[in-house]
């Protein structure tokens, strides 16, 4: 091989190179921009961001205490029992989620529209989010919504803002608190669905907070949580009563350990939580303990007569199953061993339930 030839052939090589360089720059510049392939950090906080947090909603309760015009109207909770007009979750697929948001969305009731939010502004990943759910829901009745806000949207329950309902009028409202994740993405949503917004300075996830219609609220009262005056959640979440249950396990949200299934029966499978909700008035059902940490039955999605639960092929999960089963619910049993078990919550963790109330379409970004 002369010398000319040498050349042409390195030439060669490195056009070759390039191409599976570029090639491969691509694939991962693709996959990062996908919210679907994203991963999450962990739902449980170091001691750090406890503390940051901690800090933050001092900070806050000091402001709310001396500002009396922050305070919110007369509002009335909405019951996840109570009849919902959408389903909610964001277009994330790690930690095995993916099949259980198709299961989800393939039996959701009739009535019910499938709200999918995005943070990607990709027309390729619009149309695959939407071609994915349209295999197993008509299209027709799903949604899509840009958040425009990068950060980490994966639990819907704990990002997308609480749903209530003022008394005066009965007008659809939504509470926004302050989200460690970097989602806030709070006003979209209100815009949507055209509610009035009520803000307070607090950070307070969704998934730890449960109430029924008339009032009654419970969420677990642990580090950062107690900071929060029941005077806050009487404003912003219409709580005229505020149960603080003891922190005893997992991440400490109370969508771990209760279910609310009407106005005065709960679910729980936490013995020292039974005592104190009888006396607070509530018929209490015992759900059977799942095998490992992070695994709860009771993170279970109810939605208009149906309930999706979490099980994990373990010897209690057909025993969860028949308790909701005895309340007369459409029961579907979906396998949450990834997501739980990688610290990453459940079904009830990654969805969020709102009333059927008017969706407004203010921009058409998705033709």
């Amino acid at each position: 091989m002369d010398s000319f030839d040498i050349v042409l052939f390195k030439i060669f090589k490195g056009i070759y190179f390039m191409k599976r360089f570029l090639s491969l720059l691509f694939l991962v510049l693709f996959i990062s921009s996908t919210s679907y392939a994203k991963a999450e950090p962990s739902k449980e906080l170091s001691l750090e961001q406890i503390q940051q947090i901690k800090k933050a909603n001092k900070e806050a309760a000091y402001f709310y205490q001396s500002n009396k015009s922050n305070k919110g109207a007369e509002v009335i909770p909405f019951g996840e029992y109570d009849e919902a007009g959408y389903l909610i979750f964001s277009d994330g697929f790690s930690h095995g989620s993916e099949k259980a948001k198709l299961k989800m969305a393939k039996e959701l009731p009739a009535g019910v529209t499938l709200v999918i939010y995005t943070d990607s502004v990709r027309k390729s990943h619009h149309e695959y989010i939407i071609n994915t759910f349209s295999s197993v829901i008509d299209p027709a009745r799903i949604k899509l919504i840009q958040t425009k806000q990068r950060g980490t949207q994966f639990w819907a329950r704990d990002g997308v803002p609480v749903p209530a309902f003022f008394k005066k009028g009965g007008d659809f409202v939504v509470t926004d608190a302050r989200y460690y994740h970097n989602f806030e993405s709070d006003d979209i949503f209100a815009d949507y669905f055209n509610a009035s917004i009520l803000k307070h300075d607090f950070y307070h996830e969704g998934g730890n907070f449960m109430a029924n219609r008339l009032g009654e609220c419970v969420v677990v009262n642990n580090k950062r949580t107690e900071i929060i005056t029941d005077q806050v959640f009487k404003d912003m979440y219409g709580c005229l009563k505020t149960i603080r249950l003891p922190y005893i396990r997992g991440i400490g949200h109370v969508d771990e350990t209760l279910k609310f299934m009407d106005d005065t029966t709960i679910l729980t499978d936490e013995k020292r939580y039974k005592e104190t909700l009888e006396d607070h008035g509530f018929t209490v059902h015992m759900l059977p303990r799942a095998d490992k940490r992070y695994e709860t039955y009771a993170n279970s999605l109810l939605i208009n007569g149906t309930v999706f639960v979490p099980i994990f092929g373990e010897k209690n999960d057909k025993k969860a199953l028949d308790i909701y089963r005895s309340f007369g619910l459409k029961v579907f049993g979906i396998n949450s061993s990834i997501l739980s078990n990688r610290g990453k919550g459940s079904l009830h963790c990654i969805t969020m339930t709102y009333p059927k109330v008017p969706f407004v379409e203010l921009k058409k970004i998705f033709k």
